[in-house]
């Protein structure tokens, strides 16, 4: 495993105007050295179990060894054990790269951050033991819960250590720590409206923007690494449309006042959202696309921040190329739109366009699932499998080559899968929503024009038509089920 030297601190990174901004093959300049490693940053991320934090942590990890005293590394112990009780498989697969790496090198520094250390409870000197019992009942549940290769193995040297802790507190008194920790459980305390503020920080809507720093403040500690991510994401984006409000935005964060505790901004502020983790979410050419595009919005925009946004952009950009000619470099598996094929910002129009089969709004298809469909409310999930379905009964071939590519999707989003695939959209969606002649109609327009169509997914969008439509009639003839009042519009 070859690993280059990072440094912490200090200095200055040379780079120029990145070479894929001029070539056509949008590659990289090559850094002189790699960049340094914000702390602060390191450890939040880190205790709120960032998943490409924690899949990349032995290599920003061992650049370390020389730089970090005992308490350091105590601080990422204990950021190690909370991660556990956000994301346990996650953590403890980072936990195993580690435990490798520490046995085929004798690596004592290492060796501090092992399944071994992590599990053995060791932020007992940091609280009081009603907060260690706490932890412990916390983390004993998830583990057990997981199905990762090593959980049980954490799980005992958890139950080991906390029999040890009580044995040891009964004969002679141990020297507890005085912070408290408080179970609450990932995403508890998400606001209920959390798809709906996602999309409208993502869309850039004014009023959601300007209300949103108030929201973090209340909320924001309460996230677990995915919805934090999910949030951070949304803002990104929305730096593409509303620059300057979302910069203003990011720096109300960074000046709010709360005291010693830093965490809260350190999650959402202008250094965690221009220093995009979209590299571990997304595929390389999206990243790419991405980049470009709010580089040039930035460059564009006159608020006080863009350069220093632009510059933390231009260095997490750097970092990837650096990780990625080195080949440690995990990309993700989503995409991003080619410029001219994304969602417009109107909802309706898109929605408008996909009901008539607009051939635009079919090859835009799969970047509208993976970009906006896990965001949809009820409602425009319906409005978008009723679009669909048009597409489908108007244009079958152009509709399922989309499909196919869907199908193909292999991230880490069941919802794709779970409502946008060809066995989801031939299979007449809100057909209940609809009066009963009107999905007869569709039904038999649908039916025909499949039947004419030669794709690979074909027989099984018929099957799933057909299989679909003999359920939908047997279960309103048993349940004697209210049909809806919705029509499907004529082709």
């Amino acid at each position: 495993m070859e690993i280059k030297r990072l440094y912490v601190g200090g200095g200055t990174m040379k780079y120029g105007l990145l070479t894929f901004l001029l070539l056509p093959t949008l590659s990289f300049a090559e850094p002189d050295y790699p960049p340094p490693v914000n702390w602060p940053v390191l450890i939040d991320r880190v205790t709120y179990a960032s998943p490409g934090t924690l899949q990349t942590l032995l290599d920003k990890l061992f650049p370390l060894r020389s730089t970090l005293d005992e308490e350091h590394k105590n601080e990422l112990n204990r950021a190690l054990t909370l991660a556990l009780v956000k994301s346990p498989a996650t953590t403890l697969d980072a936990l195993s790269e580690i435990d490798l790496y520490s046995i085929s090198e004798d690596n004592a520094f290492m060796r501090s951050f092992t399944t071994h250390a992590v599990c053995r409870l060791p932020q007992v000197r940091y609280y009081d033991k009603a907060s260690i019992t706490r932890y412990y009942q916390q983390a004993t549940q998830v583990v057990s819960a997981s199905s990762h290769k090593n959980s049980q193995r954490c799980l005992h040297i958890m139950e080991k250590a906390m029999n040890d802790l009580n044995v040891d507190d009964t004969h002679s008194g141990i020297a507890w720590g005085t912070e408290e920790y408080y179970v609450t459980a990932p995403g508890t305390q998400v606001p209920d409206n959390w798809p709906t503020l996602i999309e409208q920080v993502t869309r850039s809507n004014p009023e959601t923007l300007k209300t949103l720093p108030e929201k973090v403040f209340s909320f924001g500690l309460t996230l677990d690494g995915g919805h934090t991510s999910q949030l951070n994401n949304a803002l990104r984006f929305s730096l593409l449309k509303a620059t300057s409000q979302t910069l203003d935005v990011l720096s109300m964060i960074d000046n709010h006042d709360i005291g010693e505790n830093t965490s809260l901004i350190q999650r959402f502020n202008t250094e965690s959202v221009c220093s995009p983790s979209l590299g571990f979410l997304y595929d390389k050419p999206s990243v790419l696309r991405y980049y470009q595009q709010v580089s040039q919005a930035l460059k564009n925009s006159k608020h006080k921040n863009s350069q220093h946004c632009l510059w933390l952009m231009r260095e997490t950009m750097e970092e990837f190329d650096y990780e990625a000619q080195r080949g440690t470099m995990k990309w993700g598996t989503r995409f991003y739109p080619e410029p001219g094929t994304a969602v417009p910002d109107s909802w309706p129009t898109y929605i408008t366009q996909l009901t008539r089969a607009d051939p635009e709004a079919i090859k835009a298809l799969p970047e509208a699932v993976f970009i906006t469909g896990p965001v949809l409310s009820y409602e425009q999930l319906v409005e978008f499998h009723i679009a669909a379905s048009m597409a489908l009964m108007k244009a079958p071939a152009q509709t399922l080559d989309a499909l196919t590519i869907i199908d193909a999707y292999s991230g880490d989003d069941p919802r794709i899968i779970q409502h946008f695939d060809t066995d989801t959209i031939c299979g007449i969606p809100a057909a209940m929503d609809h009066t009963k002649a009107s999905v007869i109609r569709y039904y038999r327009h649908t039916r025909q024009a499949l039947e004419k169509t030669s794709r690979q997914n074909t027989q099984q969008c018929l099957w799933m038509l057909n299989a679909s439509m003999e359920e939908i009639m047997a279960d309103a003839a048993r349940s004697n089920s209210k049909w809806g009042t919705l029509t499907y519009p004529a082709p």
